[in-house]
């Protein structure tokens, strides 16, 4: 077991070594700034934006500015000095504050994974959008998207640009989602809905909104629609505004889902290799529930496709779902909502079991989870693993 917890990490050491995200967002920022534009930054992104500017001269023109921490609350230094900059000159943020900055009369833009802070509305759509013509409820006029790639993994993001435009001045609070359906129809994201506050808007205004939404973490490999949609959030019930035909969401294109290539964390590795079939490396355990444990099974390829049981201690099947055809040096998780933790887990080989070990057929053993143990993946960042209060009793920024 410690030469396990000594390598799982492994993959992940190798995949920080070869990345270059920090310097690829520095430099886009950089580049897609405006003309003499003050960016705000934190640390981290302050010192490859200096570099890149001092070392190899990129974007001369454009201020790089340390936003420090001062004994106030963060955001309100932030506030502080959008507010010193922005009436003389362009400003890029690259932190947000939703509840901060929305008592601000300025408009914040997404510009790559920053936002470009707005003086004044836009009443036309940035260029290169894939054009949209859909109105929802007579109240939202979609005008066009743009995705920057239409092929993931689970738990990778995918970044969607929407531009639409209020039809009429709004007099009820908005807010607008994006979301990856399943062939089934099913849900098989998470994702961070955009709101707007009434009266906050403009008619003929133009908004520019990012989303960034992630594949679920045992989303299995296939074809998924990416949709957009809008409802009324504080009105009973939050209604979703339709189109002419009745549909509450807008379908934009089709994102293709491919097994994993990063290895998954886990709480409980094993290494269970099943005869033509994957390797169990790992399992996770979701009790936030009350009477259900959510149970994460974490495979690595190569093995053919197969049916995944979970057995309690008798021997009766708790549930069942499956394993994709996984690649050498693919991962995959499966993740079932059981009405107890299960003691054995089993592939099938048709209706028979496949061999596990040199020796062993059958069901192998599962570890136990621990009381109170939580497993919930935040996209590709994070996964909580315990909290010591109930969610609802953190207040904002905790």
């Amino acid at each position: 077991m410690y030469a396990l917890n000594l390598l799982d990490p492994l993959p992940s050491y190798r995949a920080l070594s070869q990345s270059r995200d920090a310097r690829a967002y520095a430099e886009i920022l950089l580049r897609d700034a405006p003309a003499d534009a003050v960016i705000l930054s934190n640390w981290h992104w302050a010192t490859p934006m200096w570099y890149l500017q001092r070392v190899e001269g990129l974007r001369p023109d454009v201020t790089v500015k340390y936003i420090a921490p001062r004994g106030e609350p963060l955001a309100q230094t932030w506030v502080a000095a959008i507010e010193e900059y922005a009436p003389r000159r362009p400003v890029v943020v690259v932190r947000y504050f939703e509840r901060e900055y929305g008592d601000l009369s300025y408009r914040f833009e997404p510009l790559g994974e920053a936002f470009l802070v707005r003086t004044a509305p836009r009443f036309a759509p940035p260029p290169g959008l894939t054009p949209l013509d859909v109105t929802l409820g007579e109240r939202v006029a979609l005008l066009g998207y743009r995705l920057e790639t239409d092929e993931t993994e689970p738990s990778r993001l995918l970044e969607l640009t929407l531009a639409w435009s209020p039809v009429v001045t709004p007099m009820s609070d908005l807010a607008l989602f994006a979301q990856l359906l399943g062939p089934d129809g099913r849900l098989w994201s998470a994702t961070q809905d955009c709101s707007h506050p009434a009266g906050r808007l403009v008619d003929g205004e133009v908004v520019v909104e990012r989303f960034v939404v992630y594949p679920l973490l045992h989303a299995p490999p296939d074809d998924y629609t990416l949709v957009v949609g809008a409802y009324l959030p504080t009105e009973p019930g939050a209604p979703r505004l339709t189109t002419t035909d009745g549909t509450d969401v807008v379908p934009l294109t089709t994102v293709h889902l491919r097994p994993s290539t990063l290895r998954p964390v886990t709480r409980h590795p094993t290494l269970v290799h099943f005869a033509g079939g994957p390797t169990l490396i790992g399992t996770g355990y979701d009790t936030g529930v009350p009477g259900q444990v959510r149970v994460y099974l974490h495979w690595a390829g190569p093995g053919a496709g197969a049916v995944v049981q979970l057995l309690d201690e008798s021997g009766a099947v708790l549930g069942q779902g499956r394993v994709p055809v996984l690649e050498r040096g693919q991962y995959a998780t499966t993740a079932l909502d059981l009405p107890a933790a299960p003691v054995r887990v089993v592939l099938l080989d048709g209706d028979y079991p496949r061999r596990w070990g040199l020796l062993f057929d059958g069901p192998a053993p599962l570890p136990s989870p621990a009381p109170h143990e939580r497993y919930v993946p935040f996209g590709d960042a994070l996964v909580l693993i315990g909290c010591d209060r109930p969610v609802g009793a953190l207040e904002p920024g905790t």
